[in-house]
C-alpha cells in the first residue's frame, strides 16, 4: 500500500513535465498527390534488404538499428491487417535516414520537414521515411514510429480516395495500431470529460483543431473513440466499416450502416464509457490529492517508525534481560562450594 500512494505522488509530479516534453506529433502523413518520387536523393553508402512485403533502405553499418524493424515487420503488417479485414497490394518501401540531413534529401516532395518530426508516411507512393535519431542525435522509439506510420499505409492504400477519412480517424487509428495508450492520454481525457471540453465527434471530422492542446485532445479522443468501437461491438463490426469506406462510401453514412445507429448515438455511449472509465482519474491528478497522498505518506512512516521503535527497544529489554539471567546463573556457579567469607553477594 505504502508503495502504491507513492508511486501515485510520483506519477502526478512528473506527468506535466513529461507533456510538456513532447509538445509536437513526431508522425506525419502526406495526403498529396503531388509529390514527385524522382525528387529522392539516395545518399552513399545505404544499402537494402527484402521481405515478402517490405524493401528497406538503410545506412550502411546500420543493421543493428534496422533490425529490430525489419526482423518483425512482417508479423506486424499482418497484425495490421487482421485488425482492418482487407490485405492491399504493393511493396512499402522504408527509408531509415542516417541523419536529418539525409532525411531532408530522400523526402520526395524536395522540401525539409520540421526538426521534431521522427517518420512521415506517403501512402500514394507506398513509402515511409524515418530517421535514427533526433536532431541533437536523442534516440527515437523505430518500433513505435514504423507501427504508426505503417498503420497510415495500410488503411490509405485500403480508402485511396483522401478525402474520406478526417484526420482524427487517420491518426486514431494509428495510434490504436501502435497500441499508444499512456497515463497521459487518460488525464487529458478525464480532464476535458469532468470540465465539459471534449470536442465533439461531428466537429472533428468537418474540422481538425489548430492549436497544440485542441490537437492533443483531438488525438486522444480519437484514439477512446476506436478503441470503444472496437472493443465493445468487435472487429468484425470495424472490418466493415473499413469496406464500405474502400467501397467508397461516406465517412458518416459507412459508419452509422455498419454500427446501425447514429453517430451521435454512438458518441453518447462512448461517453456513457469514458465516465466509467475515467471519472476516478481528476481525483488522483488534483492538487489537493497529491497533498493528501503526500500527507498519507507522512503518517505512514511516522507510524512505520514508530512501531519499529517499539520492537526494537522490545528487543533491548529482552536481550538485557537475558544477559542478567546468564551473568546470575555463572555467579550462582562460582559461588558454588565456596566458605561463605569468599562467596561473591548476588545482586537481584
Amino acid at each position: 500500500m505504502r508503495k502504491f500512494f507513492f508511486i501515485l505522488v510520483i506519477i502526478m509530479l512528473i506527468a506535466p513535465v513529461a507533456f510538456a516534453a513532447n509538445a509536437n506529433d513526431p508522425h506525419m502523413y502526406d495526403e498529396s498527390s503531388s509529390t514527385d518520387e524522382s525528387a529522392i536523393q539516395i545518399p552513399d553508402n545505404y544499402t537494402e534488404h527484402k521481405t515478402a512485403n517490405f524493401q528497406f533502405i538503410y545506412p550502411e553499418g546500420g543493421e543493428r538499428i534496422a533490425e529490430q524493424i525489419t526482423s518483425r515487420a512482417e508479423k506486424m503488417r499482418a497484425r495490421m491487417v487482421d485488425e482492418i479485414g482487407v490485405n492491399p497490394t504493393g511493396t512499402t518501401r522504408v527509408y531509415i535516414a542516417r541523419n536529418q540531413k539525409d532525411f531532408n534529401m530522400l523526402q520526395p516532395g524536395g522540401r525539409p520537414l520540421p526538426n521534431w518530426v521522427a517518420g512521415v508516411a506517403y501512402p500514394h507512393l507506398n513509402l515511409v521515411l524515418m530517421r535514427q535519431a533526433g536532431s541533437s542525435g536523442q534516440p527515437i522509439n523505430l518500433l513505435e514510429t514504423f507501427e504508426h506510420e505503417l498503420s497510415h499505409i495500410i488503411l490509405r492504400r485500403v480508402v485511396k480516395d483522401r478525402n474520406a477519412l478526417p484526420k482524427w480517424f487517420v491518426e486514431g487509428l494509428a495510434q490504436w495500431q501502435a497500441r499508444q495508450m499512456d497515463l497521459e492520454r487518460g488525464m487529458r481525457l478525464a480532464k476535458a470529460l469532468i470540465s465539459g471540453r471534449l470536442i465533439p465527434l461531428d466537429d472533428l471530422i468537418h474540422r481538425f483543431p489548430r492549436y497544440t492542446t485542441d490537437i492533443h485532445l483531438a488525438y486522444d479522443e480519437s484514439f477512446a473513440f476506436l478503441n470503444f468501437l472496437i472493443g465493445e461491438y468487435g472487429l468484425d463490426t470495424f472490418q466493415s466499416f473499413i469496406r464500405r469506406l474502400g467501397d467508397g462510401e461516406k465517412f458518416v453514412k459507412a459508419m452509422e450502416s455498419s454500427y446501425m445507429t447514429s453517430l451521435h448515438e454512438l458518441e453518447k455511449q462512448w461517453i456513457s464509457d469514458l465516465k466509467m472509465s475515467y471519472n476516478w482519474i481528476p481525483l488522483l491528478s488534483s492538487g489537493g490529492t497529491v497533498w493528501t497522498l503526500a500527507s498519507i505518506l507522512i503518517i505512514i512512516g511516522y507510524i512505520r517508525k514508530r512501531r519499529q521503535t517499539r520492537i526494537r527497544m522490545a528487543k533491548w529489554e529482552k536481550e538485557e534481560a537475558e544477559a542478567e539471567r546468564i551473568a546470575l546463573l555463572a555467579e550462582q556457579i562460582a559461588n558454588e562450594g565456596l566458605p561463605e567469607s569468599k562467596k561473591t553477594p548476588l545482586v537481584h
